[in-house]
């Protein structure tokens, strides 16, 4: 990571005569802007690549303290409150205002999510586990106040790192079960 810094950061040197410590910063900037934009490349791909959506299973939990989350990052970002890196740089408020709003941007939209079962895989909020991934799945009841879906997914990692747990209503306990028994035969 260090080195794609550095290789970053030698264009603004070299070729715009930039002080070091501002071509560090321009280059820290462009590395998580990128990174942002990939990400969110990712959440709306994945939708894309989800199929047709079968069942809505439910919101996210604590989806409106997601929201006001991002609300307040965006804010934070756009006062310059939010820049870790250069600080009282000529960058200060830009590198702020990117890291806000993408930050921010993404909470809200966490803050809109859903759990969804859909032809090609199922999407827990923004990543889509698709019916290949799952090795296998089980139920756990909270004694008929709600119910988790553990996933084991495949893999060569440890089994700890392996498993997934996705918060199911009870009332959609036995339609998600169906499906399940459907893709996961």
């Amino acid at each position: 990571m260090y080195a794609v810094i550095g290789i970053i950061a030698i264009i603004p040197i070299l070729g715009f005569g930039a002080p070091t410590y501002d071509s560090l910063n321009i280059s820290y900037g462009i590395l998580f802007g990128t990174i942002f934009c990939w990400v969110y490349f990712k959440l709306f791909s994945n939708k894309q690549k989800a199929g047709k959506e079968l069942l809505d299973i439910a919101p996210i939990q604590n989806g409106v303290i997601l929201f006001i989350i991002g609300i307040i990052t965006i804010i934070l970002g756009l006062l310059g409150f939010v820049d870790f890196i250069g600080k009282d740089t000529r960058f200060s408020w830009f590198i702020s205002t990117v890291i806000g709003l993408a930050s921010g941007v993404y909470f809200v939209y966490m803050g809109f999510s859903r759990i969804q079962i859909y032809e090609n895989g199922i999407l827990v909020y923004v990543d889509l586990i698709k019916w290949s991934k799952i090795e296998s799945f089980e139920w756990v009841d909270d004694k008929g106040k709600a119910c988790t879906l553990k996933l084991r997914y495949k893999g060569r990692t440890p089994a700890f790192l392996r498993n997934g747990a996705v918060p199911v209503p009870v009332e959609k306990k036995e339609q998600v079960d169906s499906l399940l028994e459907q893709f996961l035969s």
